[in-house]
């Protein structure tokens, strides 16, 4: 499903070059559970926005199934992103001002869905993930667990082929965190692929494979 070769990212800043990604080697197979390791500032978070096509690497190459996905331009990415990609972040990202149901709506308005279609799924996935009940409400109403569903559902309201999380329990307790990642476990047991960045022990636990990011290179344990 994915494969990375030689993938490296730089950035200048004031004439400066710094070097973040040095030479990423990875496969993910489809279905797949992975984690993604390493310590702060390492590039994790820089190679999940390649994988999900926010970034372009400096050099190297990233195979998405048949697509060399670093030969996409900028309208291209953004097409592929919206059909393959759904992504899963720490603060949840939910827009204040939109209710529950509109927050997961989101996507399925970008891609230009009917209505009744819309209806359906939105409110067929909030009852799969026992949000049914909050679907008129706002984000401030709502716990950082519920929340954090909220953004699970939009991630998946357009059936990416694959989900990526950046810190996606980082600012739950103990509890809800266990709630939050038998939900992705479910969800991947389904056929859905994920790389998960964590420095969380019990998120990589969960996982089939951790990889970890070390000066700028890869390494799998």
């Amino acid at each position: 499903m994915i494969k990375l070769t030689e993938l490296k990212k730089s950035y200048h800043k004031k004439n400066v070059r710094q070097d973040i990604l040095k030479g990423i080697n990875l496969t993910v197979e489809e279905g797949e559970l992975v984690a993604v390791k390493g310590r702060s500032g390492a590039g994790k978070s820089t190679l999940l926005y390649i994988l999900g096509g926010l970034e372009q690497p400096t050099s190297g190459s990233y195979h998405f199934y048949n697509s060399n996905i670093t030969n996409f331009n900028q309208k291209e990415l953004a097409a592929w992103r919206k059909e393959n990609i759904g992504f899963i972040l720490q603060n949840f990202t939910l827009i204040e001002e939109k209710n529950v149901f509109d927050n997961v709506a989101l996507p399925l308005l970008y891609a230009n869905k009917s209505k009744g279609e819309i209806e359906s799924k939105v409110i067929s996935l909030l009852e799969q993930l026992e949000l049914e009940d909050k679907a008129y409400q706002y984000p401030r109403e709502l716990s950082g667990g519920q929340a954090q569903r909220v953004a699970i559902a939009r991630a998946l309201i357009n059936e990416p082929k694959l989900i990526l999380a950046d810190e996606p329990t980082g600012s739950l307790d103990e509890e809800t965190e266990k709630v939050i990642l038998n939900i992705f476990k479910k969800i991947n047991q389904e056929g859905k692929t994920f790389i998960l960045v964590t420095h969380d022990e019990t998120v990589s636990s969960i996982c089939e494979r951790v990889i970890e990011i070390k000066n700028g290179y890869s390494d799998e344990f």
